[in-house]
């Protein structure tokens, strides 16, 4: 959320900068307003890890998810690429678990990565 809003923020900061006629100013701080209420990006929500590897997100009626060879783990991050042709690369973040819901995702794919 902080990110999308000091986003918005820096370009009509931008317009301010670019000294634009008043109208043009408001107009384009408007429609800079309007992407950021519209296009604000959506939770992925619920992502449930079965015991075997198989993950599901019931939110999008996505069930029996398998890892593709894609995913990879970082220090702080994991980008869970699956083999179904819908669902996108889902990048998660360590300040999104709790430190023993962490430890486990990561131990869970080490064994299936």
């Amino acid at each position: 959320l902080a990110w999308w809003a000091l986003l918005h923020l820096i370009l009509c900061s931008a317009l301010v900068q670019m000294r634009l006629p008043v109208a043009v100013g408001l107009a384009g701080s408007f429609l800079i307003g309007l992407h950021a209420g519209l296009r604000f990006p959506r939770c992925p929500g619920l992502l449930v890890v079965s015991p075997g590897g198989r993950f599901a997100l019931p939110a999008e009626g996505l069930f029996g998810l398998t890892l593709a060879p894609a995913t990879r783990i970082g220090g702080a991050w994991v980008e869970l690429a699956f083999e179904h042709e819908r669902v996108p690369p889902l990048l998660l973040l360590r300040d999104q678990f709790t430190d023993s819901a962490w430890r486990r995702l990561r131990i869970a794919l080490a064994e299936w990565v």
